[in-house]
């Protein structure tokens, strides 16, 4: 008897949004207060402002006049967001919260249809409710979009190799966007 009851908690769809909306409250609260560390993200945030105020679009550099080394695509994506928001507290941490919530969705939908919905909702749960996830998914830096890009190849070679398809040239064409798309988020 509480064998069954204990299935139908995990296997209930109320269970499933209970664990993805508290993950998601994670991802938003972590980091509170937002604030810029003296490095890494005054960096990452630095770009996109350059991007705005002084038009370097291609060749940005650092607070203190050093050559920047962090390729472009987070900071396009920051500037293009923050001609969106007006604010730059969302423009630099939306795309890494943006990526940590696909990463939860695509997560839970690729465990489910293989493995059911209890593996899904722990593979959920390990990814969300860990000590890192929920921390990165607000910093102003480049890991989580590149989790993501690492995870989508990651799943469409599971994908091929679960069931045993060969690849074709679209899928050739989706890694190499995707490995650009990476090479561009983290170098």
């Amino acid at each position: 008897m509480e064998l069954s009851l204990l299935e139908n908690f995990l296997e209930s769809r109320r269970t499933v949004w209970i664990v993805g909306a508290f993950t998601i409250v994670l991802f938003l609260t972590a980091n509170l207060p937002w604030q810029l560390d003296d490095y890494d993200q005054a960096k990452q945030a630095f770009t996109s402002f350059e991007m705005i105020k002084e038009a370097r679009w291609f060749y940005q550099q650092t607070p203190h006049a050093h050559v920047a080394t962090k390729p472009p695509l987070i900071g396009w994506i920051s500037a293009g967001l923050f001609e969106l928001t007006r604010s730059w507290d969302l423009a630099w941490r939306l795309p890494s919260f943006l990526a940590a919530v696909a990463i939860s969705i695509l997560l839970f939908r690729a465990a489910v249809t293989p493995y059911g919905s209890v593996a899904a909702l722990i593979a959920l749960s390990a990814f969300g409710l860990n000590l890192l996830s929920p921390r990165l998914a607000t910093l102003v830096r480049t890991d989580m979009p590149l989790t993501l890009v690492t995870f989508l190849i990651g799943l469409l070679i599971w994908q091929k190799v679960r069931h045993g398809e060969p690849w074709d040239k679209r899928d050739q064409l989706l890694v190499f966007v995707l490995l650009t798309g990476a090479m561009l988020i983290k170098g």
